[in-house]
């Protein structure tokens, strides 16, 4: 017997919540479905900057959103936009190569 949603929202529609409440908390802009839409086409056509991979199906891509460059991160097997990263994380920055930090 299917197990159906159980009136969940499906895993694409949580994605999408989640990255517009993201986007309003970091940078105060509602995501809508129209530019969600225009995240993933700047990514899909190539126009977006590629920041760098995370795991096999999510990669975090430059963008252009509401007159700024942000950084998102976005799920390649899904065709989604996972999350909004907050400006302190954005614009190539890789805590992981941070010359300040001392090992």
């Amino acid at each position: 017997m299917a197990r159906g949603n159980r009136g969940r929202p499906n895993k694409a529609k949580a994605i999408k919540a989640h990255a517009r409440r993201r986007a309003y908390e970091r940078l105060g802009v509602v995501l809508s479905n129209d530019l969600h839409a225009g995240l993933v086409r700047q990514i899909v056509k190539g126009t977006a900057r590629l920041v760098r991979k995370e795991s096999n199906r999510v990669t975090i891509f430059e963008v252009e959103l509401a007159g700024q460059l942000v950084e998102v991160a976005y799920d390649k097997e899904r065709k989604l936009i996972v999350t909004v990263l907050p400006p302190e994380e954005t614009l190539g920055s890789d805590p992981r190569n941070d010359p300040d930090e001392e090992s």
